[in-house]
């Protein structure tokens, strides 16, 4: 699976799984993600794992990365699999934060800014993907595959119109 197979996948989503909060789903996708650590990326496994975070049991918050209050830098001495589990702590923590706050505002899709003064237009999980993989598609299919890609797509989901 390429690129655009990856998003005409995320496109055709089930109805049903639309409708889950994004921290939500997050807290789903993260154990999922620590399981998959040895596997190869692909966005077939991408796909795999972002389609069973719909149904799959949410971890329980960790109050320390409520500490947290930047996306990692993405060419920063990270590992592939450390970025994406780094920005899918971020935005877990910064969703929590927003929760009875910003995240009630009717006009959010528009953009808001967070707490930790941080964009965000999209905020439940098929926006989030959608709008990531299209933002780093940007014409291009055929794109590596690595654990960072999927946190680009994450990242690029909080902050892609």
């Amino acid at each position: 699976m390429n690129l655009t197979d990856f998003y005409n996948c995320i496109c055709k989503l089930p109805d049903n799984h639309k409708n889950r909060d994004l921290e939500e789903y997050l807290l789903a996708l993260h154990p999922l993600l620590l399981q998959n650590i040895e596997n190869t990326p692909s966005f077939d496994l991408f796909h795999k794992l972002l389609e069973e975070a719909f149904t799959s049991k949410p971890t329980d918050l960790n109050n320390e990365w409520l500490d947290i209050i930047n996306p990692p830098e993405h060419n920063s001495n990270l590992t592939d699999f450390e970025y994406l589990i780094e920005v899918v702590k971020f935005q877990i923590a910064d969703l929590h934060k927003m929760k009875n706050k910003q995240v009630k505002n009717e006009m959010k899709y528009f953009g808001i800014d967070s707490e930790t003064d941080h964009r965000w237009y999209n905020f439940d999980p098929f926006t989030n993907l959608e709008c990531g993989v299209s933002g780093i598609m940007n014409g291009n299919s055929e794109k590596q595959v690595t654990w960072a890609t999927l946190g680009e797509i994450i990242e690029y989901g909080r902050i892609y119109e």
